[in-house]
């Protein structure tokens, strides 16, 4: 088989095309890496929605847990990535505790990057 994009070259060496290829596994893992932050920012604002309904205990798993997978797939200046900390501390604000909420609120001033409502 000739080198080419999708072969290794004759000396047996994968190159990169081969790796990062569209059928590739890499490429795979991508596709889900882009795809699960997209959802745990639409279980945010599921959360947001179920915070503003007073359905407390159901908005803080999907905020908390979004939170957490936003915050290792997005870059802290990711203006997604504020937001959702954000919604946590509204949350735990408008549910009255204090405790996390302060817990959330020191995570977001070592980020220094949100100014909750």
């Amino acid at each position: 088989m000739p080198p080419g994009p999708t072969s290794p070259d004759p000396s047996g060496i994968v190159t990169i095309p081969t790796i990062i290829g569209p059928s590739s596994p890499v490429h795979f893992l991508a596709s889900i890496f882009t795809v699960s932050w997209r959802i745990a920012v639409s279980e945010s604002v599921l959360g947001e929605c179920l915070a503003g309904q007073g359905r407390f205990e159901a908005a803080e798993k999907l905020l908390t847990e979004s939170y957490k997978a936003i915050e290792k797939s997005l870059k802290p200046d990711d203006k997604r990535r504020k937001e959702a900390l954000t919604r946590v501390i509204n949350m735990y604000e408008s549910w009255k505790k204090p405790e996390r909420d302060a817990e959330y609120r020191a995570l977001a001033a070592s980020e220094s990057n949100v100014v909750p409502r």
